[in-house]
């Protein structure tokens, strides 16, 4: 059996922030990493220096 681990960053810390970076893990049965995926995303909009700091 496998499953996933999504993780999101966004710009803010309320729901209506933009994401920025998205990650997925795919782990297996005994809880080792099989597989990551990783990608930055364009949010459109200027990334606040507590963010990006």
């Amino acid at each position: 059996m496998k499953f996933a681990v999504l993780d999101f960053e966004t710009t803010g810390t309320q729901s209506d922030g933009e994401i920025i970076q998205a990650g997925l893990a795919i782990i297996d049965h005994d809880y080792s990493i099989t597989q990551i995926y990783s990608s930055y995303v364009n949010p459109g909009v200027p990334i606040p220096p507590f963010i990006s700091g």
